[in-house]
């Protein structure tokens, strides 16, 4: 797999993305709970806007959708991301909640 490391545009205010960092495909959120996989081989080059701090990964937000599900949203995905299912949802719900219930009195349709 190639990539290059040149500067790229940003996509949300246009500055200019320089390398940033690397790490190997497989790195993961959940290895701090002990979810070690060995490594892919595969770098992932993140690049950092200069103007507004944005960070991404270049080649991976090019994949097209058939890419995402067959690399990372797959029937693997739970083992790396438990709290998706639930928790995370839950909490998010939780927050909304506290922001805006308030508004559940009002029986308003936004429009």
């Amino acid at each position: 797999m190639y990539f290059s490391l040149d500067s790229t545009s940003c996509i949300i205010c246009d500055g200019i993305m320089k390398p940033y960092d690397v790490c190997d495909f497989n790195k993961n959120c959940e290895e701090n709970r002990g979810k070690i996989v060995p490594l892919s081989l595969q770098p992932v080059y993140y690049y950092r806007c200069e103007k507004c701090g944005f960070l991404n990964a270049p080649e991976i937000c090019s994949w097209p959708r058939q890419k995402f599900t067959q690399y990372i949203y797959n029937n693997q995905y739970i083992e790396f991301d438990p709290d998706f299912a639930t928790k995370r949802p839950n909490n998010q719900a939780s927050m909304i909640v506290k922001a805006f219930g308030f508004c559940r009195s009002q029986k308003k349709p936004l429009a």
